[in-house]
């Protein structure tokens, strides 16, 4: 049985003119589309059976930069981060402002590398908030393997069962940049998640000997592939 993610305007402009949330798996980024399979974009078999595979053969990978939903910069935003502080400006949609700032002594203890990002945050305001089922958070954070862009997202976790996600998203800029981050920009990437009590237990090796060798003897029973093979599940979010 699914459960439903509900994606809510925030005002009426948003529905005809801000882009729609997507499926994180709509939208791969063109680093990885573009790169090679093998390593030197060439099949090789070694003696031993196995094959020269690159990143791309990466499940792991694969399902974290898929997992969820992504918001997106919901106009064309113009940065100046050449000079000390940012100079911004917004494509304006009936004159409504989905960029701020905060305070500087708002995040003066953040811990960020100040030698790439400016000490200032920058705020976007989200057009599209999400509503998850009862007993359901979402967790909200920079697209993964989304790299090739001026700035950062900060992480966050919201209830959004009981608050539909309306507050800003937090970004770092980069330094140095000077240029429109456009409208469309994979912004923030959404994973909901169930509430659920956790125990921690610290297991001893004998207890799990067993079990850690089969899962290794499945996996490399196959030359190739093993973990998607013989223990990967699809995913579903849509």
């Amino acid at each position: 049985m699914s459960s439903k993610v509900t994606f809510v305007p925030k005002t009426e402009y948003a529905e005809g003119y801000i882009p729609l949330p997507e499926l994180a798996i709509k939208n791969i980024p063109e680093w990885y589309r573009t790169h090679e399979i093998y390593v030197n974009d060439e099949y090789k078999l070694s003696k031993d059976g196995t094959v020269n595979n690159t990143v791309k053969k990466c499940v792991a990978v694969f399902d974290a930069m898929t997992a969820g939903y992504l918001l997106k910069v919901p106009v064309d935003i113009f940065i100046d981060a050449t000079g000390k502080r940012i100079v911004y400006n917004q494509a304006n949609i009936e004159d409504s402002n989905v960029i701020s700032m905060h305070i500087p002594e708002q995040v003066r203890g953040l811990p960020f590398d100040r030698s790439i990002y400016m000490d200032e945050i920058f705020k976007i305001h989200p057009q599209w908030l999400i509503k998850t089922e009862e007993g359901y958070s979402s967790m909200f954070f920079h697209p993964m393997f989304h790299e090739d862009v001026c700035f950062r997202t900060i992480s966050g976790v919201i209830d959004t069962d009981g608050f539909m996600s309306d507050g800003a998203f937090s970004i770092l800029i980069k330094k140095g940049f000077k240029g429109v981050i456009e409208k469309g920009t994979p912004l923030v990437q959404v994973i909901p998640f169930k509430r659920e009590e956790y125990e921690i237990e610290v297991g001893k090796f004998k207890d799990y000997e067993a079990k850690i060798t089969q899962q290794r003897m499945l996996v490399r029973s196959r030359f190739q592939n093993g973990y998607k093979r013989e223990i990967w599940k699809r995913k579903k979010y849509g």
